[in-house]
């Protein structure tokens, strides 16, 4: 089958393409390999330029678990803190899992063509079209390609290998959310749901976090991939969990159970986003 664009991964970059070109009146095909909804390992942080996307009337949605307002900033060794507070929004919390689908419903209702728990293996760029093979055997065909699947996405090393890109540098994000209940967020992080940052957390050229939602925690942590190496993640994540409940920012009773990890895109984005028939947007470009 022949579509005008396909675009690999239904992320936030991904979906919001879809939308743009299918009201265009594109022939739009996107893909994704998990199923969706689906869980996405990210603190949910949307900043204040969300509000730009108006169609999304974030303000008013049904999705968006918090509006933070205020932080609490800790330096390396936890001596210093600084705490900020501010009448305008920092920037909204939602659940990745909700908001990732309900911006691929409206993907649809655009009238893009949506696959999901389908993995593209292979991409080649002929002359007339670029050819994807996925894994359920298929072979779709496109004039153009958007790779906005991720960091190390199919997309991204077949650009990367093509233009003969080889400086990528990465980090590595641990997350988990933890449920300790709406009076437990509201006590402790406030009516402007005060997000905690505690700076080159373990060593790492990166931070720890907290962002409070509804009725749980989002906390994580990130540093350079190089840096992580020889090192247990998980007990890292335990490491500032400890941190945490000696602050009581964490019922003491709380422990990690299921935490999950992800690639970022670091140093920047690519020096070449596109070649022919292929374009990266999102964290396969390196746009963090």
């Amino acid at each position: 089958m022949k579509y005008d664009v396909v675009i690999i991964g239904a992320g936030p970059a991904g979906s919001t393409a879809a939308r743009f070109l299918s009201k265009e009146g594109y022939n739009v095909l996107l893909l994704d390999k998990e199923k969706f909804p689906r869980y996405k390992a990210c603190a949910g942080g949307l900043c204040k330029h969300i509000e730009e996307f108006d169609y999304l009337n974030i303000e008013k949605l049904d999705l968006v678990e918090s509006v933070c307002k205020a932080s609490l900033t800790f330096s390396p060794s936890t001596r210093y803190e600084m705490s900020y507070e501010s009448e305008d929004v920092l920037f909204y919390n939602v659940d990745r899992k909700e908001f990732d689908n309900y911006l691929v419903g409206i993907a649809i209702n655009a009238g893009s063509d949506f696959r999901d728990g389908v993995k593209v293996k292979e991409i080649s760029i002929r002359k007339e079209y670029a050819l994807l093979k996925l894994g359920n055997g298929r072979e779709v065909k496109s004039r153009a390609l958007i790779g906005a699947g991720g960091a190390n996405d199919v997309a991204n090393k077949f650009l990367r290998k093509k233009e003969g890109i080889k400086r990528w540098r990465l980090a590595f994000s641990l997350v988990e959310d933890f449920e300790v209940g709406e009076s437990f967020v509201s006590d402790v992080y406030g009516e402007k749901s005060k997000c905690i940052i505690l700076l080159r957390f373990a060593g790492l050229h990166g931070y720890a976090w907290v962002f409070p939602k509804r009725s749980s925690l989002n906390i994580g942590y990130a540093g350079y991939l190089e840096e992580m190496r020889g090192r247990n993640a998980k007990e890292l994540l335990n490491q500032f969990l400890k941190f945490l409940k000696r602050r009581n920012f964490l019922p003491s009773s709380v422990e990690s159970k299921k935490a999950r990890g992800a690639f970022i895109p670091c140093r920047g984005f690519l020096r070449k986003t596109y070649t022919d028939r292929l374009l990266l947007c999102g964290d396969s470009a390196g746009f963090v």
